[in-house]
């Protein structure tokens, strides 16, 4: 009620606040460039963006071992790129960012590299390869 007096009830509504957004699911790391050991981190966007869109995510590949770099790369859709060091183990995370901040990690995958670049999982399918090769032309 006001100075005017009584007046029609006003109609509900339901607001629902922003958040940050929910943590992305992380999906494989595949290597692009074996010399350069680069890694498309494959994720899904979270199921709930926090009322706000998303404006970028952010993979950091944390290294298992002391001493080493920690890689990052950045982007605002999947994949995402990240240059990782030979011979290191590395648990991989992504978040997601909206105007009012930044998710939760995802749940880790881990990539080893070999020393000589690439994932063990790589070189010994271009191991394999090259051997199938060389028995076809003897």
């Amino acid at each position: 009620m006001n100075s005017a007096g009584a007046g029609a009830a006003s109609t509900s509504v339901t607001v629902t606040p922003a958040t940050v957004p929910g943590p992305p699911t992380i999906g494989t790391a595949t290597i692009t460039d074996l010399a350069s050991r680069i890694y498309d981190i494959n994720f899904t966007a979270p199921i709930d963006n926090g009322s706000s869109a998303i404006t970028s995510y952010k993979a950091t590949g944390t290294p298992t071992i002391l001493g080493h770099s920690t890689a990052i790369g950045t982007g605002t859709r999947s994949p995402i790129s990240i240059t990782l060091g030979k011979g290191i183990t590395y648990n991989i995370t992504v978040t997601a960012t909206n105007s009012i901040g930044t998710s939760p990690p995802s749940a880790s995958t881990t990539v080893t590299t070999s020393a000589s670049g690439g994932s063990k999982k790589t070189r010994n399918k271009r191991e394999r390869s090259a051997f199938k090769k060389t028995r076809k032309h003897k």
